[in-house]
């Protein structure tokens, strides 16, 4: 049969060897920053501190009132010998710092292995970055070091490149082999603010996969439509356990299938928040995923939940949206004409054609993946 194996998936554990280290590290955190902060001369250069603030910044942000190098004295506070007044500065301007001014942070904290290659100092200013983006929309969007190439978002075919592979969520650092993110680190980000929709910028290698896999699967007389915008669902823990149990339950053989279907909102045209309207499919099954239930109880083989390999059955059922899902298939019979065999997980009608439906009976036998929009 026609299907694509699933590749893995980013509800997959990725490794932790790109993951940002932990905000309460050492050599990450206020210990070591305090030894080079009474070196910084605030509102000018930088004396004894790896590295200097790049040229086009002339001053890093104006501390707390109080602040002199080496003591912290604030309202109502006395100047105290301990290292702690010198954490409360730390954690002010490295937060500020490393989003504000992003090639600064690492370049204090270069001479550490842990974080020289990041473009933030820690876990707290990584998630600041993916929630609200950088504050400097000029600079590259991969390195954040240099000035975007006019009509492009990189500085360079250097970070063009390594934008083609870089984490959906950070954009920062590249993906963990065939997992959609760096590391732990961003998916327990993402998994945060569950269902969420991750668009993926044209060129990247997981756009490239899903529209390629369109157009192949496309059986249709004519051309495939053109797509718009893809996203990559992101689902927490408990909507996928399910699926998992089942999955094993029943073979671990993963394949892609579509499912064409529905909305009454602007998702994926102007929009990545679910609506509420409990009539707007999309956004419902992105909720609580698919469910034999409220299917259509007079379709051809029953009541299930249908889906195709053949890119263009599944967008004759779509309105402007269709979902690109991982199944598990089971024990598959075949159908002919409108019978239907019973006992089978699943049941598959011209499984090689344009007409290709794949039926499946069991809500935790499916979970959307990728969500594509066409103009």
């Amino acid at each position: 049969m026609p299907y694509y194996p699933a590749e893995l998936d980013s509800d997959d554990e990725g490794s932790i060897e790109y993951d940002w280290d932990n905000d309460s590290q050492p050599d990450l955190d206020d210990v070591y920053m305090g030894r080079t902060m009474g070196h910084l001369r605030l509102g000018g250069s930088t004396s004894g501190v790896p590295g200097t603030p790049p040229p086009r910044y002339s001053s890093v942000p104006t501390p707390p009132p109080g602040y002199a190098a080496g003591s912290l004295v604030t309202p109502g506070m006395q100047s105290q010998a301990s290292i702690q007044p010198e954490r409360q500065i730390l954690s002010y301007l490295r937060a500020d710092l490393c989003i504000e001014i992003a090639d600064v942070c690492p370049r204090w904290l270069k001479q550490q292995k842990h974080v020289r290659d990041f473009v933030t100092c820690g876990l707290t200013c990584n998630e600041k970055l993916c929630k609200d983006g950088p504050s400097d929309t000029t600079m590259c969007t991969y390195c954040h070091r240099r000035l975007k190439v006019q009509g492009k978002d990189q500085c360079g075919q250097t970070c063009a490149d390594k934008a083609k592979i870089a984490c959906l969520l950070c954009k920062v650092r590249p993906k963990n082999g065939s997992y959609h993110f760096c590391g732990k680190a961003c998916k327990g980000i993402a998994t945060k603010s569950t269902p969420l929709i991750l668009e993926i910028a044209k060129g990247h290698t997981s756009y490239d996969m899903v529209e390629n896999k369109f157009k192949s699967g496309w059986k249709g007389g004519s051309p495939p439509p053109t797509i718009a915008k893809i996203f990559k669902i992101i689902e927490n823990e408990e909507f996928l356990k399910p699926y998992d149990a089942y999955r094993k339950r029943v073979g671990p053989k993963e394949n892609y299938l579509y499912h064409g279907t529905k909305r009454q909102c602007q998702l994926g045209v102007s929009t990545t928040k679910l609506c509420a309207s409990s009539t707007c499919a999309i956004c419902n099954i992105l909720k609580t995923s698919f469910k034999v239930e409220i299917a259509n109880p007079w379709g051809r083989f029953g009541k299930g939940i249908y889906t195709s390999s053949a890119s263009n059955k599944a967008f004759g059922y779509s309105a402007g949206v269709m979902l690109l899902n991982k199944v598990v298939l089971g024990n598959v019979g075949q159908a002919s004409g409108s019978s239907c065999p019973s006992g089978y997980d699943s049941v598959v009608y011209d499984p090689q054609g344009a007409s290709n439906e794949t039926i499946l009976y069991t809500n935790d036998a499916i979970r959307p993946v990728f969500l594509i929009a066409f103009q």
